[in-house]
């Protein structure tokens, strides 16, 4: 297979498990590399999401954008861009993981917490500095000064 230049257009193109995305980051991964092998945090769920919305001459077979979650009344025309449903799902999703990972705490709890946090972190800070100002050990260099005599 010849390969293309890399001024050349890319053409509209269908992806399917085995296809090669051959532009981008992940030029050189199959669909199915990307799936399986990025899919800790679902990263790769959203670059294949990135890809659909954003990249106006790729696509993907009907399974593969099942399998990632884009149904049929969520998706676009090709060729064409959807920017704004890439950001609405990350956002969706980013949101969803969030209020598992804290239990539905609310926006304020969450914020609070972490405010109490950032407080001891910097008590706990503060304290060292101060422990460090009392309890100052005197360098090598300056040890040898004194015991050699010198004030």
């Amino acid at each position: 297979m010849a390969t293309l230049p890399p001024d050349a257009k890319v053409l509209y193109r269908k992806l399917g498990m085995k296809s090669k995305f051959g532009f981008g980051k992940h030029a050189d991964l199959t669909v199915h590399d990307v799936l399986v092998g990025l899919s800790p945090q679902w990263k790769g769920v959203e670059y294949l999401y990135w890809c659909y919305y954003n990249c106006s001459n790729i696509s993907f077979v009907d399974s593969i954008l099942d399998e990632i979650g884009i149904t049929p009344e969520m998706r676009i025309p090709k060729p064409g861009t959807a920017p704004e449903r890439f950001e609405e799902w990350r956002v969706e999703k980013y949101k969803n993981a969030w209020h598992e990972k804290f239990d539905g705490k609310t926006e304020e709890q969450i914020a609070l917490h972490y405010m109490r946090k950032g407080k001891k972190r910097l008590n706990a800070a503060y304290a060292k500095c101060v422990r460090k100002e009392i309890i100052r050990r005197p360098k090598a260099g300056e040890m040898a000064w004194k015991n050699q005599g010198h004030r």
